[in-house]
């Protein structure tokens, strides 16, 4: 589990000649490494890692470079935050403090993909209707406009139980914590404004992909 600060990793090299970049968001209880690495002991099994491998071949007529990103923030305490909008560490002020994080890396001035697990999906969504919402001339309105695809793996757009939220990526295995109480359901404005086409970003794409036992 993530308990330092909100940190955005670099996966392999930056590069800044790149023509875009993914970014891996990771959900409750998960890290911006742990929840991608099939064998938490052998950091050869990191899927983000593998991915820059591909994309970025050593052969002469290998594509121009994407760089990869894998972006860790405090997940645990969503457990009794997670609808506290007058928090400072509430969803909404979270998702402005990672956007904050991309905008200064200079991740928007490039077309953005998002991976996301679970509550990351979520975060996700928050993050870009805050962007869409953001006046123009904010430089937080730069992350929808550059966002081309997010992929949702095991998100809950329509609320999930707590357990289900915590789980790993690996299909094959439940998550071996106590089953919490179902939780309610993701706050509405963030499900009808994504669902909202006309409030998407021209040129935005979503995908979905339900793992889990």
């Amino acid at each position: 589990m993530w308990n330092r600060p909100a940190e955005l990793l670099n996966i392999g090299e930056s590069h800044q000649d790149a023509i875009a970049n993914v970014v891996f968001v990771h959900g409750l209880g998960g890290g911006p490494e742990e929840t991608w690495q099939g064998n938490s002991k052998d950091p050869q099994t990191l899927w983000p890692r593998w991915l820059y491998d591909d994309l970025n071949g050593d052969s002469p007529d290998a594509r121009p470079p994407v760089n990869v990103w894998s972006l860790g923030y405090p997940a645990e305490t969503f457990r009794m935050l997670f609808f506290s909008k007058n928090r400072n560490d509430s969803m909404p002020q979270r998702a402005r403090n990672l956007t904050d994080i991309l905008i200064n890396a200079e991740i928007a001035d490039r077309p953005v993909l998002f991976v996301t697990h679970s509550l990351g999906g979520i975060m996700v969504k928050q993050m870009l209707r805050s962007s869409v919402d953001a006046k123009q001339t904010s430089t937080s309105a730069k992350l929808a406009t550059s966002t081309r695809l997010v992929l949702f793996l095991a998100t809950p757009h329509t609320g999930s139980s707590m357990a289900n939220l915590a789980g790993p990526t690996r299909g094959s295995k439940r998550h071996g914590g106590r089953r919490a109480g179902k939780h309610r359901e993701m706050p509405t404005d963030t499900r009808a404004g994504y669902r909202n086409k006309n409030s998407c970003p021209r040129g935005f794409e979503a995908g979905a992909i339900h793992c889990g036992a």
